[in-house]
Formats: C-alpha cells, structure tokens, sequence
C-alpha cells in the first residue's frame, strides 16, 4: 500500500444562490475569472482571508460581515498527475473531512456525495483514475442547503436547522462563540494505492488477570483478488521487551475478519495521572506476501481496564466513579471545546501548548463536549502520552435531533461507527457519552411544548448498541448530566452546576452533593494584552460595540455583581481593575468549588469545570484565553488540583484542615497550621502535629473553633513531609482584604 497526498494548493471560486439553478460542473470549469488560490486542508474563510478578500473573522464584529459565506456554494479545483494504475487491483480517494455537503467530481464525472462534517468519506476510483493529468473538483457548502426544507414545526417552537446539519454545533453561535457556519476541506485528501489487500480496522482489547494480560486483535482485512489468498500476519508488540506473533492466514475474495490473541507477562499498565505512569506499548499489524508488506497498521496502545463504580453510599444516592485498573480515580480537569471557531486552523502546535498546559495544571481528564467535533488523532495521542483521561460525547448538543426520520438516523448509524472504530485504540478514552444536557433540557421543557423527546432512541438505543457492538470494553452513558430520578440529579450519575452562577455568589458550590460535578463554572475577561488581538483600539473600554459582540451572553452584570458581593467594590472600575478583578474573583471561585468537591471524595468523584480554553477572543468562562494567555484562575486551578492536597473549610463554628491524597502510596508528616494577618505584621503561634494522608483518600485532620474576629486575617496550612512542604495553602474569609494585593 502507498499513498500520495493532494494536500497543499487548490483553486477556489463561489457561486451565489440565485446563480446556482443550471450551474454545472462544466459551466464552473469554464469559468477562469474568479478562482483563488485555496490551502488543503483548511477553510474557504482562510482563503478569503489571505486574498484580501475579508478580514479576520474573529476580529472586532468581523463575523457578521461573513454571512454571506454561509449562502454560497463553494467549488475546490485540483489537478494531479499519476502513473502505472495498471499493477495496483484498488485505487481509493479518501477525504478525512469534508465540511459539510459535498459533491465530488473527477475528470468531469461526479463519483460521490458526502454530507457529515464529522466522519471520513472514501471512494473507489479505480476504475475512474486514469494515468498522467487527473482534475478533481468538489462542490461544497455549510449544511445549510440541504436542510432548507427540513421540517421544523413538528420539533417545537426552539426547534433550530442544525439539528438537521452533522457540524459542529457551535458554530451556529453559542454563549461562548460567535455564528460563524465555517466551509471547506477541514482535513487531508490522498489517493490510497493496493495492490492486494487492505487492513480496514484494528481494534484491539486487553483483559487482565493477576500478573497477565490477554490482549485481543481483531481486525477486517479486504481481499481484493478474486481467489483465496494465504499470506503472512505479523503481530508485533513492544515496550522494550518484544513480543511478536508471526501466522498463516488464508483470506477468501473480499472482506475477511481475524482474531488473535497474546498472552504478555507483567505487562506494564497505562495510568492516568497521578496514580501512575501512562505506558504505552508500540503496536504494529502487518499483512505480507514472503517478504513484501502489503498493509500495515500502527498505533500505540496502552493495556489498561476501566470501569464505572455505582453503588450505594452512606449520604445516600449511588456512586460514579471511575476505576482504572480496579483502583479508584478522582477526575480533575475540565471541559474541551474546539481551540478556534475556525476549527480547520488549530495546529499540532496548539493542540500540544494547551494538553502541556493542562498536565501542568494537574488536569487528569478534559471533556470532549458534544457541541465540538471528534477531536484530530493528535489530541488523543497526546492524551495518551500525557495520562489525561478522555471523556467523550457523541456529537449532539442541546437540541432535539430528528431520530423520527430514516435518513438522519442511517446517517447516524454510519457517523457512530467510524467515529468509535478511528477512537477506541486509544487508552485514554474512558467513557462514551450521548450526548451534551440533552435529556435534561427535555425534561425540564427548556425545548418548550414537545410531547416526543426526538432523540432519545439515538442516545439509549442507537449509540449504545453501537458502543457494546464495536467497543464493549468502555461505559456508555446517555448524557450529561444523567442519573437519578431527575437527569441532573444529586443522587446519582454526572452533574451540572449551574445554579451558583445565577446567584453569583460561589460559596454554594459547597451545598452542592453531586456525585459527579461535569460542568460548573465562573466567567471572566481574557488578558489585558489579548485585547488587541479582537478589539479596535479605540473600543478597549467596558460595553464597546466589539466588546458587547465578544461578550459572553449569560454576562448581563453578573461579574459586576460577584465583584459587589466579594469585594464590596461598587465605584466605576477602570478597565484594568475590571479584568483583574474578574480574573480574582473565578480564580476563587474555582479554588473554593473543586476544594468542596475534592473533600467529598469519594462521595463525590469528578471536578470538570466549564471550560478549559476558548475558540475566540472575549469575556468567558475559561482560564486560558484563545491566544494561550494563561489568566490568574489557572494558577489557582493548577494549585487546587495539586496530586497532595491541604484543605481549609470554613465551618459554622470555625474551621477545618483536610488531607486530600490522590496518589496510591500514605504520606506521613507534620502539618503546620494557623492565622496570619494579611499584611504579615502579627502571626498567632502556629501549631504543628504529626499525622498522614492514606492513599487515594480525603480526610479530616483538624477541627479549630473560632477565636475572635478574623476579618483582617486568613488560615494558613502545610504539610511537610520529610522536612520538605509537598503541599500549603490558605482560606481568606474576606476578600476585600486581597484588592490591595493587585492593584
């Protein structure tokens, strides 16, 4: 098998909807006049932009002047040259994305249509190619189009067109992220050549048991000869000990399916951080004729076993935790959006910045929301190496989806199972979801007088059936949040928290007895040196056009609100004290939420805050803007998930400390705790005991009544083991005495 790229440059040129009745294939190629120079992969905003054609999108209130990108139809034009097709039995075009409706031509014929943004799009050419000059052209627009006529009515009055359309949600404007329907060739182009046979997939599974581990290989493998065929199937696994399994195989005309099984003696496990190392084994799959490869598949695979606990627990309700190779796991990190509402433009540069930021922050697990995309391979891999569990939802957010109609749901059939076939050798995935609060927002009318939740038999049928088929070693779970009697319940499952921020007052959060927080979250502004980056220089001032357009939309005063609440400060702030503040104020906010959570272990099992980094530039709920500018909350979230943990809880009666350990060994030491003024002029005598942290536990240590008025101090604690401080921190009761410290 070989392959050539027809990645890098294409010709691009648009038609307008009232042009497009009687444009053919043959008129477009006529047409010289108006073709731009395109980049595969990419975006038709992309290629606007570097011909002067419109300004960055993500600029000022650039993305509404992109509308009309949304109304056209956009024609891709690439000429190619091959030779000697005769020795190759299948020649196949694969686009890993197309972005959304597409129709395919090569040397004038159409060969295929296409109309998921989300999943690969492969066609047989071998008949069609022919040697020397090839002209592929695709035609492609949003979605839109094709869902024009789609019913709506019968979806209820907040019934929108993308739920018809298999895009990123997002993109069709959310609190967060402005409309912008992007369009393009997302992802690579190749022309695959084989001569023989093709592997189509590999999925590998591991069982262990005591010190073994029996890893299963089960794989399809397309013959392409019209008669049997026996070849040589070389298994290799390696992590510096190799084991290699060398077999006969006799495959029949067509699609054929094998099963192997290696035994591996004290294999070394993939852990998620910190309870471990994340091991990762090289894996190689080679189908051979004597000495000549015809197909390989490579990958590297971590052995690993997950599983959800859910059973009863004294404060009542029933577990959710995450055990990875039978040991417990607290989940920390948070919620992961697409990195740029171009989502065409994240590079492996950024995608690898913000998986290091986030293992440096002590992020165990990011979400991968279900109003994104399935993420690119580079991001799972970078999971895998780093011991960041994936959570991962199905594509549907926050709408009704039409499972009432027999084309969408063929289409979601396919989407599924090569979305779970391309992901599930990855170790660091760890649970399929859903879908994103859709079986909340139903339950609670948020989609307004529906008497059908249109849907449901895609998340608790159609996927789940998918999931045990063709990946039966992971959990499937309906949504998020669900359990319980109400599917944002406090007594089971996953939990949205939502409630605090309508409130503005972040010391609910410690009320909150979920047993699984996957969203809750505190908005702030981005860096003062971002600004320039998305709004004109003479509107970097509080309520400017630009910044009300990059505003998030559930900000209608409530940062003004905390502020007044936490730092009685209700005089007109300067820019700079508004930034500062905002950022002060979700920084505290997210210590205090995932401190209570992380105490309640394992009552309580999992800290996802909303959201880890941004698609755009602007006010947000996130502690990393989209210019990789870490905001102050990142430095308290990076402390408050710290593997040992010191906790100060304010009591009715006083104060309690809290020795948080989330690694699998005890730590034995001395902590030191307590009350300093804030400006460091008088210490009360601190007192120190000796005591430990169990592994993988939280516990109470000490319990300290009140003594007087502390409005003018704060706790302090550490914890030294072996002489050396493993963790310290600090509770301020009042928080205005912490504005002198940033101004």
């Amino acid at each position: 098998m070989k392959s050539l790229s027809l990645n890098g440059k294409w010709l691009l040129t648009w038609i307008s909807q009232s042009a497009i009745k009687g444009k053919d294939i043959r008129t477009v190629e006529d047409d010289k006049r108006n073709w731009i120079e395109a980049s595969v992969p990419g975006d038709v905003h992309l290629d606007l932009i570097k011909a002067g054609l419109i300004e960055e999108p993500l600029y000022a209130k650039n993305a509404e002047k992109c509308r009309w990108i949304e109304e056209k139809e956009w024609w891709y034009r690439k000429e190619f040259s091959i030779d000697k097709t005769a020795k190759y039995k299948r020649i196949e075009l694969v686009f890993e994305g197309l972005d959304t409706t597409a129709e395919i031509y090569l040397n004038g014929e159409k060969i295929g249509r296409h109309n998921n943004c989300f999943v690969p799009y492969g066609i047989d050419v071998s008949e069609k190619i022919q040697e020397g000059v090839n002209v592929l052209i695709i035609k492609l627009d949003c979605g839109l189009l094709k869902a024009k006529n789609k019913p709506l009515r019968e979806y209820g009055p907040k019934a929108e067109r993308r739920m018809w359309i298999r895009k990123p949600q997002f993109t069709f404007k959310w609190d967060w992220a402005p409309r912008l329907l992007t369009c393009g060739i997302w992802r690579s182009v190749k022309l695959v050549f084989y001569e023989e046979v093709a592997i189509r997939n590999v999925y590998l599974s591991s069982f262990l048991k005591k010190n073994t581990a029996e890893l299963t290989i089960e794989a399809d493998l397309e013959n392409f000869l019209n008669k049997e065929q026996i070849l040589n199937l070389d298994i290799s696994i390696r992590n510096g000990t190799r084991h290699f399994q060398k077999v006969l195989i006799t495959l029949k005309p067509g699609l054929n399916k094998i099963k192997n099984k290696i035994i591996l003696n004290k294999p070394l496990l993939w852990w998620p951080r910190p309870l471990g190392n994340p091991h990762l084994y090289d894996f190689s799959l080679k189908v051979a004729k004597g000495q000549q490869i015809l197909d390989e598949y490579v990958c590297r695979y971590g052995i690993r076993e997950i599983k959800i606990l859910q059973n009863p627990l004294p404060e009542g309700g029933k577990s959710f935790t995450f055990l990875v190779n039978g040991k417990k796991v607290f989940c920390k990190g948070a919620n992961w959006v697409p990195a740029d509402s171009i989502f065409a433009r994240v590079t492996k540069e950024k995608y690898r910045k913000l998986i290091e930021l986030a293992e440096e922050a002590n992020f165990n697990m990011l979400r991968v929301w279900g109003g994104g995309i399935y993420e690119d391979p580079y991001f799972y891999e970078l999971c895998n190496e780093k011991g960041i569990m994936v959570w991962q939802d199905f594509m549907f957010a926050c709408s009704l989806y039409p499972d009432n109609d027999i084309e969408f749901c063929r289409e979601i059939k396919r989407e599924s199972e090569l979305a779970v076939k391309e992901l599930r050798n990855h170790p660091c995935l760890v649970i399929w979801c859903g879908n994103n609060e859709n079986d909340w927002m139903f339950h609670d009318k948020h989609f307004g007088p529906v008497r059908f939740f249109y849907g449901r038999k895609i998340y608790h049928r159609l996927l789940r059936e998918i999931c045990k088929r063709l990946d039966p070693g992971r959990p499937y779970w309906p949504s998020s949040p669900y359990g319980g009697n109400h599917p944002n319940s406090e007594n089971q499952g996953d939990r949205h928290n939502w409630d605090v921020i309508k409130v503005a007052d972040y010391k609910n959060y410690q009320k909150d007895k979920g047993k699984f927080i996957s969203e809750f979250g505190v908005l702030s502004c981005p860096n003062k040196s971002s600004l320039k980056h998305y709004l004109p220089q003479n509107e970097h001032y509080l309520g400017s056009p630009s910044w009300q357009f990059h505003n998030n939309k559930f900000e209608k005063g409530t940062i003004l609100k905390a502020i007044s609440i936490f730092f009685k400060d209700t005089k007109k702030l300067s820019l700079a004290r508004y930034i500062k503040l905002s950022q002060l104020l979700q920084g505290e906010a997210l210590k205090f939420a995932i401190e209570s959570f992380r105490r309640r272990k394992y009552n309580c099992s999992g800290s996802l805050f909303w959201m880890y980094a941004d698609c755009c530039g602007g006010v947000g709920w996130t502690i990393i803007d989209y210019y990789l500018s870490p905001k102050l909350s990142y430095h308290y979230v990076k402390k408050a998930y710290e593997p040992v943990l010191v906790s100060i809880k304010e009591e009715n009666d006083g104060f309690s400390i809290w020795l948080i350990n989330d690694t699998l060994r005890e730590l034995r030491g001395e902590l030191e705790y307590g009350l300093r003024e804030l400006a460091g002029k008088k210490n009360q005598e601190s007192k120190r005991i000796f005591t430990r942290a169990a592994a993988n536990s939280s516990k109470c240590v000490v319990r300290i009544n009140k003594d007087g008025d502390c409005a003018n101090c704060h706790y302090f604690a550490k914890f030294r083991v072996n002489g050396k401080i493993v963790s310290e921190n600090s509770l301020n009761p009042a928080l205005t005495n912490l504005v002198k410290f940033i101004d």
